[in-house]
């Protein structure tokens, strides 16, 4: 993306990418209102007119999807959000249907970032909440068992304007519907970007189970491809005996074909709304010419 000229801002959700935890509520795939505050804030620092996408992979995409569905409904979006991309969106949250070796490699993921995050985890005085998360940390239990645990606890979010925070889920299905984004896909207005691959044991079968989501709303564009995996598209030579494994990171064969894909699709969407805005201009210029057209005629006509 910045290689063409962009300028990149990424976002850490809580206790994510080695960024310590500064509340006692971690990131959860339904809670909206991180992402709202940070697109909201750097809207507002942008000039006028300069444009503002946004890209999500994996469970960020859902958060996206379920970003600008919300967003959408209430008309909140800031004016200058111009479109999205959402990379291997698995849309429909649901930990007891993942399959292994995806659900326990998510298991130890979690228990890992908690694990990591524990010193400020234990500033939460609740004692219930202090029991379900020792319980939750044992070796035993399983990713379902975890989000029963802790979703009494998750920070969540209206998903109606002006989207108040709430805290806590009665069951771990309740907490699963909510963060499920493909409920939210019709109610998107800016050009969505969608790619997945069909070899995605994460997002692969939510995808086309919910495809009718997104064929029924023309914003959404979605790519399908026959390999990737999860999050694995890479670039690699026919001739290479390594496949994209590459210790020059400019090669192409250590590049990612979906990140271009996207550098390609957020360029198409800004040359678009450029010219969307001359086409306004001139069709602005050309009713003025004519309304003044119209006033030298009556001045014309009342001095004959």
């Amino acid at each position: 993306i910045t290689g063409q000229g962009f300028v990149a801002v990424g976002m850490n959700f809580r206790g994510c990418g080695g960024t310590n935890l500064s509340t006692p509520r971690m990131l959860n795939a339904a809670y909206t209102n991180d992402l709202r505050a940070i697109v909201n804030m750097i809207s507002s620092r942008l000039a006028p007119g300069t444009p503002l996408l946004i890209i999500g992979y994996s469970l960020g995409g859902n958060i996206l999807v379920k970003y600008l569905g919300e967003s959408g409904v209430a008309g909140s979006l800031p004016k200058n959000m111009i479109g999205a991309a959402s990379i291997a969106n698995p849309f429909k949250i649901d930990d007891a249907k993942w399959r292994e070796p995806w659900n326990s490699i998510l298991r130890i993921g979690a228990k890992k970032a908690m694990f990591l995050q524990r010193n400020s985890l234990k500033k939460m005085t609740c004692p219930n909440f202090q029991r379900n998360y020792r319980s939750a940390q044992s070796i035993t239990s399983t990713l379902p068992e975890m989000n029963s645990l802790l979703s009494p606890y998750y920070i969540r979010n209206n998903s109606n304007h002006p989207f108040e925070t709430k805290i806590g889920y009665t069951e771990a299905r309740e907490y699963w519907q909510d963060a499920s984004s493909h409920k939210y896909i019709a109610h998107v207005n800016v050009p969505l970007l969608i790619v997945y691959a069909s070899d995605d044991d994460i997002a692969s079968k939510n995808t086309t189970q919910y495809m009718n989501f997104c064929l029924s709303n023309p914003n959404v564009i979605v790519v399908n491809t026959a390999t990737g995996g999860h999050l694995g598209w890479h670039h690699a030579s026919r001739n290479s005996p390594f496949g994209s494994f590459s210790l020059n990171p400019k090669k192409e064969e250590s590049k990612s074909w979906c990140n271009k894909l996207v550098a390609k699709f957020v360029d198409v969407i800004i040359k678009r709304e450029f010219y969307q805005e001359i086409a306004a201009r001139k069709m602005l210029d050309r009713r003025i010419l004519i309304n003044k057209a119209f006033e030298e005629a009556k001045i014309i006509k009342s001095q004959i």
